[in-house]
This record gives structure tokens, C-alpha cells and sequence, in this order.
């Protein structure tokens, strides 16, 4: 599956501050590294098993703050570089900021920065990596 990176998505990225992107990496991708976070938070022994849904409960989750694990490495997971660094992630965002010389904030456990409303230019692009499908029923 090619990436749908149509030619306004910069164009959009700047009206409505978000796009969507479909397709940067491929399902069978988004399966291994899905395969990969599970294997992670079964790591935990909290009783989370990732081929049972019944056990995907809060309480069978590491501490986390508003749905995010901001402990525990998780940034710094090698499953997590590769797919930050899956060369067609990268080019993404270097068509972004037309440059190949990017920069991934790394030195906190909370890699988190956001856009602030007191400057004017552009310095930071927030992203999301859906690994797995988001039904309308899921909360």
C-alpha cells in the first residue's frame, strides 16, 4: 500500500492545524509493531494478555496519565525507534519541515512538547501512529 500524501496535505496541516495521513506504514507493518506494544505491556505481568480483550482493562495496565505511558521507557523501546524511524515516517516529516535534518526530542521519559499559542511561527508537529483499527463502538 502506497502512502496517500496527496500534494495540500502541507497546505492542510496549516489551515486546519492537523491532517490525516493513510498508508505511511502498511498493515502487515502496523500488525508487527502492534505485536511488539503487546509484548511490552504483557512485560508488566499486571494480567494483560494482548489476544485477550477481556483483559484489556485498566487495571491490567502499567500507571499511566490521561491514557499515556510517560513512564517506563516506553519512548525509548526499540519497537518504538524503528517505527519512529521507518524511513517513510521520516520523510513525511521531512517534507514538513523541508530539511533531512530533523530533530527527536529524546532526553525525557515524557517527550512532549507542545505548540505554544505565544509564538507566532510553526516549531513543533505533535504525531500519532494508529497501529490498529478504531472502531465507533470502541470508548
Amino acid at each position: 500500500m502506497a502512502a496517500v500524501v496527496d500534494s495540500d496535505f502541507l497546505h492542510d496541516l496549516t489551515r486546519d492545524g492537523y491532517v490525516i495521513v493513510r498508508g505511511i506504514i502498511s498493515p502487515e507493518e502496523a500488525h508487527q509493531y502492534a505485536e511488539k506494544a503487546g509484548d511490552w505491556l504483557e512485560g508488566f505481568n499486571l494480567g494483560y494478555k494482548k489476544d485477550d480483550p477481556a483483559t484489556w482493562r485498566k487495571e491490567n495496565l502499567p500507571g499511566q496519565r490521561s491514557g499515556i505511558h510517560a513512564q517506563f521507557s516506553i519512548a525509548h523501546a526499540q519497537w518504538v525507534w524503528d517505527l519512529k524511524t521507518n524511513p517513510k515516517w521520516v520523510e513525511l516529516f521531512e517534507r514538513i519541515w523541508g530539511t533531512k535534518e530533523l530533530l527527536e526530542h529524546k532526553a525525557s521519559p515524557w517527550p512532549h512538547t507542545d505548540q505554544s499559542p505565544h509564538k507566532p511561527d510553526l516549531f513543533c508537529i505533535q504525531s500519532l501512529i494508529n497501529l490498529v483499527s478504531r472502531e465507533s463502538s470502541d470508548k
